[in-house]
């Protein structure tokens, strides 16, 4: 495979901070913010309501678990996201007729204006951003991405094999890591030192207008 004929010349001292998937996550993290404040900001809804309508108007009448496969999202979630947009009038959730047990969804015609508007402010989006790239490196960045991203789904179905699909872990509490003889130190970061909450206390004084010198 040509993951494991990369593997070897892959730095193996590279720093935490300077890693490729912390670097993506920075990454997907602006864009995710960007966005956010720019459907707020234009049809005062969250990027995660706006995909949810641009996934419906591309494939209306559509199901719920379309939706999730489309933008990736666990049923429940997208299911929240849908009943908050039926509710503001933006979808209209339908009975299938062939499957009781089924429901699929359209855009009302309110919905469907703001889908349109969605789907051009992420066009406007993807130049503004894909604008740092010439048309070679942006055909060359699409063609790692596509490739980077069918790796990630590869090792994260490997990895759910591996665990058999399991949830990761809880952290352990402060209590267990005193127990686990983690030292003084692991405990005490998970403690607010006393000056963060002197500062925090001032502050609160000046919004109560009480503050003390």
């Amino acid at each position: 495979m040509p993951r494991k004929a990369n593997a070897a010349s892959y730095p193996t001292d590279m720093p935490f901070s300077d890693m490729p998937t912390l670097a993506v996550e920075r990454l997907a993290n602006a864009l995710s913010r960007h966005g956010d404040l720019v459907y707020m900001r234009l049809f005062g809804l969250h990027l995660s309501e706006c995909r949810v309508l641009a996934i419906v108007l591309s494939r209306e009448p559509t199901s719920l678990g379309e939706v999730c496969e489309q933008i990736e999202l666990d049923k429940g979630h997208a299911s929240r996201l849908v009943t908050r947009l039926v509710s503001a009038g933006l979808l209209e959730r339908h009975a299938d007729t062939a499957d009781q047990r089924s429901a699929y969804l359209v855009l009302t015609p309110a919905g469907r204006e703001i889908a349109l508007g969605v789907r051009a402010a992420g066009a406007a989006r993807n130049r503004e951003w894909m604008a740092a790239l010439n048309d070679r490196e942006r055909a060359g960045f699409m063609a790692a991405l596509a490739k980077m991203t069918a790796q990630a789904r590869t090792i994260l179905a490997e990895e759910l094999q591996s665990s058999g699909g399991g949830a990761a872990p809880p952290l352990p509490t402060a209590r267990e890591l005193g127990a686990k003889g983690a030292g003084p130190k692991s405990a005490k970061s998970l403690v607010v030192e006393r000056g963060a909450l002197e500062e925090l206390r001032r502050q609160l004084d000046q919004l109560l207008g009480g503050a003390r010198p």
